[in-house]
């Protein structure tokens, strides 16, 4: 299996699998006090149906894209963006430059993503978790996902933040507090409290 879908298979498994107890010790995201209210009402009351978890994760770094953050150095902008086919779908952003270094989705991932862009995954929702080292590498890779396309004129985030959370952005990226270096115990018990996803069935 390729290592870019046997990580993205690892994350998928892990974020559907485990099974957290909750923890009056974990400090909600400042995201979640203006969250969607209809996202967060829905996700109480369906339970999905069909052969689809209601929730994948990715983990970032040598995962989803093909680079670790804490190596850059430099946040990338529309001047930086590099162009190219996005799997027979167009042209598009295929990578971005942070200096030297360029940021590309790993092609397990852009199918992936175009999968779930097409509906193929109905209910099913996607954000990310990643323990990115610093504060630098953190603000790289968000803004490396506002600029990576998964087909023309979208973005990864249009497609996870805009589209599948309505505008919240869930994702738990960093390992600033109330984040850690450990997903399990601070990353996905939050997550789980954002988007009201349990992790038990």
């Amino acid at each position: 299996m390729a290592p870019s879908l046997l990580c993205a298979r690892s994350a998928f498994l892990f974020a559907v699998a485990s099974a957290f107890q909750p923890s009056s010790l974990i400090r909600r995201s400042p995201f979640a006090s203006h969250g969607n209210h209809r996202h967060r009402q829905l996700s109480r009351l369906k339970m999905t149906a069909g052969p689809f978890p209601e929730l994948c994760v990715f983990d970032l770094d040598a995962c989803f894209w093909d680079q670790e953050m804490y190596t850059l150095s430099k946040i990338p902008d529309e001047s930086n963006i590099v162009r190219g086919d996005l799997n027979g779908r167009g042209d598009g952003v295929v990578g971005v430059m942070s200096g030297r270094n360029r940021i590309s989705l790993h092609k397990g991932s852009l199918l992936a993503m175009q999968s779930h862009h097409d509906g193929r995954y109905p209910d099913m929702r996607v954000c990310f978790a990643s323990s990115a080292d610093t504060p630098l590498a953190e603000q790289i890779g968000r803004a490396a996902l506002k600029l990576l396309e998964v087909v023309p004129g979208t973005t990864v985030w249009d497609l996870v933040v805009e589209r599948d959370w309505g505008g919240d952005d869930v994702n738990q990226i960093g390992r600033q507090p109330p984040l850690s270096s450990n997903k399990s115990a601070t990353h996905f018990p939050i997550l789980r409290e954002l988007t009201r996803v349990r992790y038990d069935r």
